[in-house]
């Protein structure tokens, strides 16, 4: 095997290449015992932390990483990759013990939730910067769809490489679309969205699920508030002075309240699953109870389960633009998996091969195949292994174009200030006043002493 060496971090120095094969033919021409080819180059080890142990594994994504872990092995006489496992819960804990300690392991998984600790871990210098990688790289860089690295960078540079993507949308059945002669195409502004909720409650066809338990209300908050106010409103959270301008938040709160109101969300909205069923009976998408639902791409693989009542009916589109709003109109919330290498690691090159391996087009379609999330690449879905996703696809088309991304996730908030958060939105589409929401959630953001530092980048 040829092994590349790769010159490509600290500081970036130009990628040099050392071809063994190339040395094997010059030392044939050498006197026997003049020089020994048959030396054994030692082998590189390499750790990865992760968050499950493969036996007890039922995660997708984990499963796809053994298996790659299993390829990348096999017959590689000069790199192993070993796996380090620290369960779920004390997951971050451990990351953060690893960290302060300089104890990190080579590889590092981070998964949508834990992308806020890119930018803490490369400020406090415990992540090597890849942008020189990939730049040395021309053709692997290049090959990285729009806004992959929305949750790898950090003051301009990249920190860690993509795996998945994944972004929030409208997903629609198409069943009920064509009972209410509603074309999905032509719903692009949220006027448009209004008439189309308007049609579907006159066809008797619940319009729209936003569900409390899953903080849906939140996310379809966050769409209004960035068409309405662009990217300010989350700064402001992000840097810890939740200093709030009243008006978008009211205009925002009384656009959610007004969907309750026109009776275009179940009356359970806004509450917990358990609390609605005390009083009536649940709707669920996945049932084929309801026209429209906000969530992630993750979303997908319910849709494609047996006993789904959606299977083959869901089409996807994006959040409707606000007219007369700041913000730019094209933009979606959206996230990754990425893998980022520790300043603790001394083999650096043999790290970004293992990157190339897992963003290599075999990995990522199967990645793409098993997970029901976007590759973070630009591989082709338009083969035999994605017939009957279309879902996928169709989100593939949708997000292969120019686009805008922003990476806001409310738990770079801390997990008392993202309660809070999302708690002043269920009470807005409740109708609680907008002024007392707004002065709530200030009282509430103020009363937590410390928060994960973030900055926005989109």
């Amino acid at each position: 095997m040829c092994y590349k060496q790769h010159r490509c971090m600290n500081g970036g120095r130009t990628m040099r290449f050392k071809r063994i094969c190339v040395l094997l033919a010059a030392l044939l021409l050498l006197p026997v015992g003049a020089a020994s080819c048959g030396r054994q180059r030692e082998k590189v080890e390499l750790r990865m932390m992760v968050y499950t142990e493969r036996a007890s594994s039922s995660d997708p994504l984990l499963e796809s990483i053994y298996a790659a872990v299993d390829d990348f092995n096999f017959g590689n006489t000069e790199i192993v990759l070993k796996t380090e496992v620290y369960p779920d819960p004390q997951y971050l804990d451990k990351l953060n013990a690893l960290a302060a300690s300089n104890q990190l392991p080579d590889l590092i998984l981070f998964g949508p939730e834990l992308e806020a600790r890119v930018q803490k871990f490369a400020k406090e210098g415990a992540l090597a910067e890849l942008t020189p990688c990939l730049e040395a790289d021309s053709e692997w860089y290049s090959s990285f769809r729009e806004g992959a690295f929305v949750s790898s960078e950090y003051e301009g540079k990249i920190w860690s490489v993509p795996i998945t993507f994944q972004a929030n949308c409208i997903f629609y059945n198409t069943h009920f679309f064509e009972r209410a002669n509603i074309r999905a195409e032509e719903i692009r502004t949220w006027e448009d969205f209004l008439e189309a909720c308007e049609a579907l409650k006159s066809a008797g066809i619940p319009p729209l699920l936003l569900d409390g338990d899953d903080n849906r209300v939140a996310r379809f908050a966050d769409y209004l508030l960035q068409r309405k106010a662009g990217i300010e409103p989350f700064e402001t959270m992000l840097d810890g002075s939740f200093d709030l301008a009243l008006e978008p938040y009211a205009e925002v709160g009384g656009m959610l309240n007004a969907l309750m109101e026109q009776e275009y969300l179940p009356a359970y909205s806004g509450y917990s699953h358990e609390h609605y069923r005390k009083y009536g009976r649940d709707i669920n998408f996945f049932e084929g109870e309801v026209a429209m639902m906000l969530g992630s791409l993750s979303s997908i693989g319910g849709f494609q389960r047996e006993d789904s009542a959606v299977k083959g009916l869901v089409g996807i589109m994006p959040f409707p633009q606000l007219e007369g709003g700041s913000g730019v109109q094209d933009v979606w919330f959206a996230q990754a998996h990425s893998i980022a290498v520790s300043t603790d690691n001394e083999n650096q090159e043999a790290a970004v091969e293992w990157l190339k391996q897992m963003t290599a087009e075999e990995v990522q379609l199967d990645l793409a195949a098993n997970l029901y999330r976007l590759p973070a690449t630009k591989v082709s879905l338009e083969t035999a292994q994605f017939n009957g996703k279309d879902e996928l696809v169709q989100a593939d088309q949708l997000l292969s174009r120019p686009l805008h991304v922003l990476d806001f996730d409310r738990s770079y908030l801390g997990s008392e200030r993202e309660t809070a958060y999302e708690n002043a939105w269920r009470g807005a589409l409740l109708g609680q006043d907008p002024a007392e929401m707004l002065e709530q959630l200030q009282e509430d953001a103020a009363a937590v002493a410390d928060m994960p530092e973030h900055s926005l980048q989109n």
